[in-house]
């Protein structure tokens, strides 16, 4: 009973500090030309996902590792404010999955990562010769928008941070990052029921 009520504690922690926390630095969003995301209604959150080299993440404040605090307080923030932004979340047949990736001690490298579509979208290098599409430094949140059946990456919004030696404040200012991020997605329209008369 203890330690779930510590974990509880320090996930509310982390959530209050991330409203409370300084504001990322770089925070950058967009949308692929074909994308009809004024259409959706349902999402999903994927799980983290496995690593491509099988080398699991440890440690209370690594956002990526599976059972960490960090990484619960990061998803639930991302579902929080879609589900803010008028989105409901729904596990059956969503309008779109969600993929969270974020690092605080190393770089980011999306391939990685086996959440199971192709990380590198053509449009989100539009305009910018010298960037990655699937590289990142570190302290940087990226949250990707996938179309479930066709697979393709509809939105994708990335922000980074200042990365420090404290552990606690780093995953503070990833999620203030990854809320950030989520308050650039467009916002759900209203669903219209007719009346029958």
């Amino acid at each position: 009973m203890w330690i779930r009520v510590s974990a509880l504690a320090a996930v509310g922690l982390l959530a209050l500090g991330a409203a409370g926390g300084a504001q990322p630095s770089k925070v950058r969003a967009m949308a692929a030309p074909h994308a009809r995301i004024t259409n959706f209604h349902t999402f999903h959150v994927l799980p983290t996902p496995l690593r491509l080299d099988g080398v699991q993440r440890r440690g209370a404040y690594d956002p990526m590792a599976v059972h960490s605090r960090a990484n619960r307080a990061l998803w639930d923030a991302v579902e929080r404010e879609l589900v803010d932004r008028g989105y409901v979340d729904t596990e059956w047949m969503p309008d779109f999955v969600v993929a969270i990736y974020a690092t605080i001690d190393e770089r980011l490298d999306l391939d990685a990562w086996l959440y199971g579509y192709t990380h590198a979208p053509e449009w989100w290098s539009l305009g910018r010769i010298d960037e990655s599409p699937v590289l990142f430094p570190a302290g940087t949140v990226v949250v990707d928008v996938v179309d479930p059946e066709s697979l393709d990456v509809l939105w994708r919004g990335a922000g980074a941070t200042t990365i420090s030696a404290d552990p606690l404040e780093n995953a503070k200012e990833v999620l203030a990052v990854a809320t950030t991020i989520i308050q650039r997605f467009p916002r759900a329209k209203p669903v219209v029921i007719a009346n029958d008369r």
